[in-house]
């Protein structure tokens, strides 16, 4: 999912017709990061998606709408949406931070299959 996201923000950004610029002023980050983050190189910090959240009519949802493969996926991605939405802010806070660290793991290795 993590390719997605950058993804989604520049389908999000092309929405509401901002420019690159705007929306790293909407994230409150610069906008080598931002850009950085819609073509995939990084992922966003739970800040950054929450500034992107608060600063355009934008249902936090939709930040997870993914194009999905097959049914076992989508089924899948439902049932977390909907647990998404049954948790608090500290246990969303928690899951933002593990599935950041989900991401840095899965990078590093393959990092070093490259090497």
């Amino acid at each position: 999912m993590h390719t997605n996201i950058g993804v989604r923000l520049k389908e999000i950004r092309k929405k509401n017709k901002l420019k690159q610029t705007q929306m790293a002023e909407i994230a409150h980050c610069s906008l080598r990061n931002y850009q950085n983050i819609e073509s995939g190189k990084t992922q966003p910090g739970y800040g950054i998606l929450y500034n992107i959240v608060h600063g355009l009519p934008l249902d936090p949802r939709d930040l997870f709408a993914l194009t999905l493969q097959n049914d076992t996926r989508s089924e899948k991605a439902q049932k977390i949406l909907f647990l998404l939405t049954q948790l608090s802010d500290s246990q969303l806070n928690f899951l933002c931070s593990v599935g950041e660290l989900l991401i840095k793991l899965e990078t590093a290795t393959q990092s070093e299959g490259r090497t």
